[in-house]
C-alpha cells in the first residue's frame, strides 16, 4: 500500500478525510500555501548553511585565540549569525 502523503489543504486535506487521519501543516498561517512554505523555508535554509559554510571559514583562517572565543560563544549558546556579527 503507498503512504499518501498530507495535502495540507485546510481544515483537513482529502488524503487525510479518506484515512482517518490528522492533517500536519507545514506552516502555522492558514494564509500561506503550501508551495509558498516550502519555498520560504527553502529560503531560511540556504540563508543558514551559508552563515554555517562562513563560520567554517572563519574557524580554518582565524587565529587559536579568536577561534576559541568563538567557540565559547557558540556553546554559551548564542548563534551562528550572532556570532558572525561580533567578528
Amino acid at each position: 500500500m503507498l503512504a499518501l502523503q498530507c495535502g495540507g489543504e485546510r481544515p483537513i486535506c482529502s488524503a487525510c478525510t479518506r484515512n482517518a487521519r490528522s492533517c500536519v501543516y507545514i506552516t502555522t498561517n492558514p494564509d500561506e500555501s503550501r508551495s509558498s512554505a516550502i519555498k520560504r523555508k527553502y529560503g531560511e535554509a540556504h540563508v543558514q548553511a551559508s552563515s554555517h559554510e562562513e563560520f567554517y571559514m572563519l574557524l580554518k583562517t582565524r587565529s587559536y585565540p579568536e577561534v576559541a572565543e568563538m567557540i565559547r560563544r557558540i556553546r554559551a549558546g548564542i548563534d551562528v549569525e550572532t556570532v558572525l556579527r561580533h567578528v
